[in-house]
């Protein structure tokens, strides 16, 4: 330690180091889990944060902490994928070649989710201490405005700082996705249910429900990915003007609404089948 360095300033300089050196490492899985996938979507937000171009790793540098709980999800939806690996041949015999390719992805997605746990650490070396202490989220809900008299999908937020900062956008969710979440773990009344459902009657419409978890991680990861309606990127192109838009949306598989492009056409969307379910 430099005469000059004061025990605290060479703390930091080490804890920063060490949560390059999990970046870096957690940059490199990404990208070998890649390769072995599509380049097209749904993991175009994940290249929006990990990707490889001037412009992403300036983004990087500025990357907001209430932003990483909601990264690791993204990580762990690629994770899934791999680890779904590539389908039989068309008679449902294992080819070599694919069983190989299987097997390599479920080797990558391990690999991914270390780098994962490992910069998730680095940023936050508590985070095991204190994931059994709850911790009170308010999870904020809007009624976006109604499409063709459809009603509008409810805009989905989750606050954790009491009002002092921006709310972490989660995305959008359906009125059946909305039911299951708050129905799941039996955790509100009646009395509050019926007072959510009569907020969100109409067009912006809010609503605010409070939750203990063990931390924004376990929040973000129920809210975001619960099964039957997990939050996934959709991207539609309108017919009208040719523009191609990417929203976060949850809903049920085969539910059917509309969305607004700003040209002013409407277009419906399905929600698809999860890949390889």
């Amino acid at each position: 330690m430099k005469p000059t360095e004061t025990a605290s300033e060479a703390a930091a300089q080490t804890d920063d180091l060490r949560k390059q050196k999990a970046l870096r490492r957690l940059e490199a899985r990404y990208g070998e889990a890649r390769e072995l996938l599509s380049s097209e979507e749904p993991h175009r937000n994940l290249d929006w944060v990990l990707g490889a171009s001037g412009a992403t790793k300036q983004r990087r540098s500025n990357l907001s902490l209430k932003m990483i709980p909601l990264v690791s999800l993204w990580l762990e939806d690629l994770a899934v994928e791999l680890e779904r690996g590539l389908a039989p041949g068309p008679l449902g015999e294992p080819d070599e070649r694919v069983e190989r390719a299987s097997q390599a992805c479920k080797t990558a997605a391990r690999s991914l989710r270390e780098a994962t746990e490992g910069f998730l650490s680095s940023v936050n070396p508590v985070r095991r201490k204190t994931m059994n202490t709850p911790q009170a989220f308010a999870i904020l809900f809007t009624r976006l405005p109604r499409i063709e008299n459809a009603p509008g999908l409810i805009l989905l937020r989750v606050d954790a700082s009491r009002g002092s900062e921006p709310p972490t956008m989660v995305g959008t969710l359906t009125d059946a996705a909305l039911r299951g979440r708050l129905a799941h773990f039996d955790l509100h009344t009646a009395n509050e249910l019926a007072a959510v459902r009569k907020a969100l009657a109409s067009d912006s419409g809010e609503a605010t429900v409070y939750e203990h978890w063990s931390g924004l991680e376990s929040c973000l990861q129920f809210w975001y990915g619960f099964s039957g309606s997990q939050i996934r990127l959709m991207a539609w192109t309108c017919e009208a003007c040719g523009e191609t838009r990417r929203e976060s949306i949850g809903g049920s598989v085969g539910e059917t609404f509309p969305r607004l492009c700003p040209c002013g056409q409407a277009t419906r969307l399905t929600v698809p089948k999860t890949i390889g379910a």
